[in-house]
């Protein structure tokens, strides 16, 4: 299907821009995916049958109401309260709304984005908020 392929390659520009924004993002994310989540999958699958149904069906929610708001604060943001527009203050640049060019330029050193189409791509951050249960 000719619009998926955007979905990778998507995701992988996002990674290269958080990657470029926080320097050990990449560690962190190696430790978590390939780590973190298979063990406590493995954990929870020694559990039985009710634990993992229990908590699969809790993290199935989770990733749709987060997908739903991420959806809406990107598309219309206007119909969110206020508490779930706002930016905080550790978020990376690349996934936020309005992203403060101030703070780019404080740092020691000056990092370019890794993304050739900047702002072509809508779904980087539900992409990338989804991508930590995959």
């Amino acid at each position: 299907v000719p619009f998926m392929r955007r979905i990778p390659v998507g995701m992988a520009k996002l990674n290269g821009n958080l990657a470029a924004e926080w320097k050990p993002f990449p560690i962190i994310y190696l430790i978590v995916v390939f780590g973190l989540l298979p063990l406590t999958f493995f954990l929870l699958s020694l559990a039985g049958v009710a634990v993992v149904a229990s908590v699969g069906g809790i993290l199935i929610l989770v990733m749709i109401a987060a997908a739903a708001i991420l959806t809406i604060r990107l598309k219309r943001p206007s119909m969110l309260p206020e508490a779930l527009t706002v930016d905080p203050a550790w978020m990376p640049n690349s996934l936020k709304l309005n992203p403060d060019e101030d703070a780019a330029e404080e740092g020691t050193g000056h990092t370019a984005s890794a993304d050739l189409g900047a702002g072509s791509w809508w779904q980087g951050t539900w992409a990338w908020g989804m991508g930590w249960f995959v």
